[in-house]
């Protein structure tokens, strides 16, 4: 359990820091920025920064928390996975209208599905209904 734990900090604390770094290969490099976006939907395209830098912080805390006996730590991980989800099919969205190239809805389908996995969000049974 602490070895899956340990994986899955790691899995999500890296994903956390990918963001900001991506980030920067977008800002400083237009090669890097052209593989990921449309050309001329780069000045609209900024303004998700903060909400990616966002999305990277709640991902940093479902890290921190992976394994933890905190009360609502599975909450905080479902927040992250629904954070994920909402991000990707945003993206789907942006690439069927040709704002963001598939190279990034693919490179975002795959982050989501990794999250997915990393993340420790176990929905407990329901209670059998009387009758």
């Amino acid at each position: 359990m602490v070895l899956r734990s340990a994986w899955r900090r790691g899995g999500l604390g890296s994903l956390a820091c990918a963001i900001p770094a991506w980030w920067l290969g977008l800002f400083v490099s237009e090669p890097f920025r052209d593989a990921f976006i449309a050309a001329t939907r780069w000045s609209s395209f900024r303004s998700l920064l903060w909400a990616d830098l966002g999305l990277a912080l709640v991902t940093l805390l479902a890290a921190l928390e992976q394994g933890s006996t905190v009360r609502n730590s599975r909450w905080r991980t479902g927040a992250c996975l629904g954070g994920w989800l909402y991000a990707t099919l945003w993206t789907v969205g942006a690439w069927s209208v040709g704002e963001v190239t598939w190279l990034g809805a693919v490179a975002m389908l795959l982050a989501f599905v990794l999250v997915g996995g990393l993340c420790d969000v176990q929905i407990p049974p329901r209670p059998p209904r009387e009758s």
